[in-house]
């Protein structure tokens, strides 16, 4: 939507005054010298976005010693990771690389569903990972019988909305549910952690707390600078970067904040490299 995100009417769409048809994507910057700078930031945020999250999904699919409710949601965070940056990103690279200015009216308003799909199913899912850390340090025996295959599996299959506007609609309940719950789960394992007597126990407890209180306040600042931005001022320039931020940040740090911190997925890709050259 924008040479990334937002876009305006042409001269032919405005003129029909009855259909609106076809959009001009307004550029990043009005000096063509920093075209090629910006597309090469875009392209080196999609490789690595893709790269971590392809990494992420293929060490939890074929790996026997990664099947907790953890690792489950972990793999859905990477899919919904993929849908977010490839609906919006790819269309701003191809735009910057070309003088093809315009996406036609279905093309953006797809673009624009499964954006916010994506978003709103990175927070269910990341609430979620947060429920699962909470019942993990605060109730390890019946850890199983509470966060049940079966409820994973629902967990994330509800997490779909059917139209856009019941997207839109539900995003900002989403937020703001999703925020709160993931800051009391956040809340529980700290105060757990903090009456476990093992060091390991207590590491590990801080561990989980952590990688949320390093995702949340990245996915919900972009998105809150992109709102003042945009509420400030009339000059869409000023929303571009915070709205580029918004798209591209989360799912290319989540990647390596969950996984590639993770000493268990670490040792499991370990495993898995020697099995991929025989």
């Amino acid at each position: 939507m924008e040479k990334g995100l937002g876009a305006a009417p042409s001269q032919a769409a405005k003129s029909s005054q009855t259909l609106v048809t076809e959009l001009v994507l307004q550029g990043f910057s009005s000096h063509p010298g920093l075209q090629l700078l910006l597309f090469g930031c875009c392209f080196s945020l999609y490789a690595m976005a893709l790269a971590g999250n392809a990494v992420t999904i293929t060490v939890v699919s074929y790996s026997a010693s990664l099947r907790c409710p953890m690792y489950f949601f972990l793999c859905n965070l990477a899919t919904m990771d993929f849908v977010c940056i490839s609906s919006v990103l790819p269309k701003a690279q191809a735009s910057l690389a070309s003088e093809e200015d315009t996406i036609s009216f279905p093309g953006c308003t797809t673009q624009l569903f499964f954006l916010v799909w994506s978003t709103t199913s990175e927070l269910l899912l990341l609430t979620a990972m947060a429920y699962d850390g909470y019942v993990a340090a605060c109730h390890p025996l019946p850890h199983g019988s509470r966060v049940s295959p079966q409820l994973c599996r629902t967990l994330a299959t509800a997490r779909g909305s059917p139209t856009l506007m019941n997207s839109i609609m539900a995003e900002a309940f989403y937020r703001v549910a999703s925020f709160l719950l993931t800051l009391a789960s956040c809340g529980c394992i700290t105060t757990s952690a903090l009456h476990i007597c093992l060091a390991a126990g207590r590491q590990r407890a801080f561990s989980t707390c952590s990688a949320h209180l390093l995702v949340v306040p990245v996915h919900y600042s972009a998105v809150l600078c992109t709102c003042i931005s945009l509420a400030s001022s009339d000059n869409p320039k000023r929303s571009k970067v915070p709205g580029v931020l918004c798209t591209a940040l989360s799912p290319t740090l989540n990647p390596r904040i969950y996984s590639l911190r993770n000493t268990e997925v670490k040792h499991a890709l370990g495993r898995l490299i020697p099995l991929s050259r025989r």
